[in-house]
């Protein structure tokens, strides 16, 4: 075991110190604005402030308290004196004499465990904070991951649209969008697995290589979520059950990213079509549990969302084939679909899809006709000046 250094520090040398706190590993800005004051009021009123620990320069527990400290020399955000009822709020830069002074007096333990390896940095991290309240269960899913698990869930996160798509759907905002990108990848890979608990698979699907490349991978999602918030901006999918239907929406929108197009031309009829079903798509099935977190239910939620997309997704095979063209002289009648003019041969006729391709037509052979090339442009000219 290292020796451990101990320091004490003002806040000013604290700050000057630089220590990395932006590790892959922690957790974004937590605390809120009463937090960075009682912790500045703790300095001011000379109360026990727990050490910070450092490895190789890095933060490995006391963020928070570098952050706050931080944002307070900034003036970002105002201190009240808790002592003194009688005090105002004031910025660092309002201080007199005597008040800066106490500040730059008042000191901070710091533990510093030299240089060890990642590995053991990670376990101590999790080791100080596991059963704590001070990680949710996302962040500690991020703090258990591969570290290239985790920079991947991280970068999807910087998507604006996710941001705009759950603004204001969340109370409390720390790894919530991590957490339901995780929720969504498990649902995706599951199906690879021995498991029909979505929630068992989320706890450990970042401790292991993703199935497919993350790079891809990594365009897919963010396309899915581009793809969301152009349809449904950020007003469809009510706080109530959101994660619920956000996760089924994904899935069904990241298996249909090749008819993107057709589905964002279609924007305002599928958005009326999900927010109107939203009660049908939740089927009664939250308050946790097994209809949260089982394969079954979620499946379920999933096809319905499919049901209101399925309209609007063409086939993406625009041709029919050589194979499909010795069916249909074996199977159609030699004559145009159309007119009647008989053929008397193959080369005579067109393959023609009976519900045009462009009005969402199967390139199926149950959607094939014969017709002649006359009729074949007739039909094609006329759907050309409907739309």
């Amino acid at each position: 075991m290292n020796k451990i250094n101990i320091l004490e520090l003002s806040p000013i040398d604290l700050i000057k110190k630089r220590y990395n706190y932006d590790t892959k590993y922690q957790r974004d800005v937590a605390w809120a604005k009463k937090n960075w004051s009682l912790l500045i009021d703790s300095l001011m009123n000379d109360y026990f402030i727990p050490p910070i620990l450092i490895a190789n320069n890095e933060v490995i527990d006391g963020k928070q308290r570098i952050l706050a400290i931080e944002k307070f020399i900034n003036g970002e955000f105002k201190w009240k004196n808790v002592v003194d009822e009688t005090s105002k709020e004031k910025y660092f830069s309002d201080f007199n004499d005597n008040e800066k002074a106490i500040f730059n007096l008042s000191t901070l333990k710091i533990f510093d465990l030299g240089k060890i390896n990642e590995e053991k940095v990670i376990e101590t991290f999790i080791r100080i904070n596991n059963g704590s309240i001070k990680l949710n269960k996302a962040e500690m899913k991020l703090a258990e991951a591969l570290p290239e698990n985790r920079v991947f869930i991280k970068e999807i996160t910087k998507n604006e649209n996710i941001k705009l798509l759950t603004n204001g759907k969340k109370n409390d905002s720390r790894f919530k969008n991590e957490d339901l990108i995780i929720r969504c990848l498990s649902i995706l890979f599951i199906n690879q697995t021995n498991t029909k608990d979505v929630r068992n698979y989320s706890n450990r699907i970042l401790k292991e290589s993703l199935p497919e490349e993350l790079e891809k991978l990594k365009i897919k999602v963010n396309e899915t979520i581009d793809l969301m918030y152009s349809i449904l901006k950020n007003t469809t999918i009510p706080i109530k059950s959101f994660n619920t239907i956000f996760e089924a929406i994904f899935i069904a929108f990241y298996k249909n990213l090749g008819h993107k197009k057709s589905l964002i031309e279609n924007e305002e009829i599928i958005r009326f079509q999900i927010y109107t079903s939203i009660e049908e798509i939740i089927g009664g099935q939250m308050g946790g549990g097994i209809k949260f977190d089982s394969m079954d239910y979620i499946s379920e939620r999933i096809r319905k969302i499919e049901e209101i997309i399925k309209p609007f997704i063409k086939d993406l095979k625009r041709s029919y084939n050589y194979d499909d063209r010795i069916w249909a002289w074996n199977n159609l009648p030699h004559k145009c679909a159309e007119c009647d003019l008989v053929f008397s041969n193959l080369n005579e006729c067109q393959m023609d899809h009976i519900k045009p391709w462009i009005k969402g037509g199967k390139t199926e052979r149950s959607n094939l006709q014969l017709l002649c090339p006359t009729c074949n442009i007739k039909k094609s000219d006329k759907f050309q000046k409907l739309n």
